[in-house]
């Protein structure tokens, strides 16, 4: 039972070691000359905006990397079937290569408030 009980303590500390390894890699890592390049068209000098696209460039490429298909039938069955499995493949691909894709995204109707009237209900006497 020992031994058991081991091999499970050694496979958990493995994963939780190449969680923070992973997680490190994505949040503090600097990007490199590569990575600066393909964001650099995307991203403005904002350090934050950099981050964050820096961030989603390397999740798009680790995603393409492991398990495409499963990335691209995650992402599909997430967003419900609005766009197609071919849709979200090449915005995958798209992400990964470093153009962004803000501009596909529909931009919220406003809609009209009405001011004037009574703000607070009175009490009938």
């Amino acid at each position: 039972m020992f031994i058991l009980r081991l091999c499970f303590y050694v496979i958990r500390s493995a994963l939780v070691a190449t969680s923070i390894v992973v997680t490190g890699w994505f949040l503090a890592v600097s990007p490199t000359a590569d990575e600066r390049r393909l964001v650099s068209a995307s991203a403005t000098s904002d350090d934050m905006r950099l981050r964050k696209a820096v961030i989603e460039l390397r999740l798009a490429q680790a995603a393409l990397a492991l398990a495409p298909d499963l990335a691209v039938s995650l992402i599909h069955r997430q967003g419900g079937g609005v766009a197609s499995r071919a849709e979200v493949e090449q915005g995958l691909r798209a992400i990964a290569a470093g153009r962004r894709i803000d501009a596909a995204l529909p931009s919220p109707a406003r809609t009209q408030r009405q001011s004037g009237g009574a703000k607070f209900l009175t009490v009938p006497q």
